[in-house]
């Protein structure tokens, strides 16, 4: 074959590719159409004022002066003891005022969860029933729990529990 030949070939077909080209794509095109604005529900407004005020409550409650010291959890300092003056004066009546005021003791570590009633020829006769002490005790006026307490009163929704070492009564209630 010879160069002319293998030339006008290859320009032959090189604009055959260059018209289906053409032909394939389309001059027109649609106009551009611009999307509508989009719409925003009213959910929409209340989460952002919503968002808003959070963003100005935290704005409000942020700290505005960092803490100058911090505390160390797992290092323990000794304290420095203050010296003590305590003159010949105020000693006799601190210790009279210990001596006059002595600790109460704790309330019992009881609990009162139900009253039952029961009906009798004689009249209504309560039970309470009382939790502490690791146990449950259903227990009736004059009964004692543990020999340390005695039951006193039971009315509908408290009873009155007295301790026998120290004389103290204390009212239990429903909770």
């Amino acid at each position: 074959m010879n160069v002319r030949r293998i030339l006008w070939f290859g320009v032959w077909v090189l604009s055959l590719a260059t018209w289906f080209a053409s032909a394939s794509t389309s001059g027109v095109r649609p106009p551009a159409v611009p999307l509508p604005p989009a719409r925003v529900s009213p959910l929409d407004m209340s989460m952002a004022s919503l968002q808003s005020e959070v963003g100005r409550l935290h704005e409000r409650l942020a700290p505005t002066i960092a803490p100058t010291r911090s505390r160390d959890l797992f290092r323990f300092q000794e304290r420095t003891r203050r010296p003590v003056s305590r003159s010949l004066a105020t000693r006799p009546v601190a210790e009279a005022a210990a001596t006059t005021q002595a600790p109460a003791p704790p309330p019992p570590s009881l609990s009162l969860i139900g009253v039952a009633e029961d009906v009798t020829p004689d009249g209504v006769v309560r039970t309470a029933i009382v939790s502490g002490l690791g146990d449950v005790f259903l227990v009736k006026v004059g009964d004692t729990i543990r020999d340390r307490y005695r039951v006193g009163p039971v009315s509908g929704d408290a009873t009155q529990i007295i301790d026998l070492t120290t004389g103290t009564s204390t009212t239990i209630a429903l909770h």
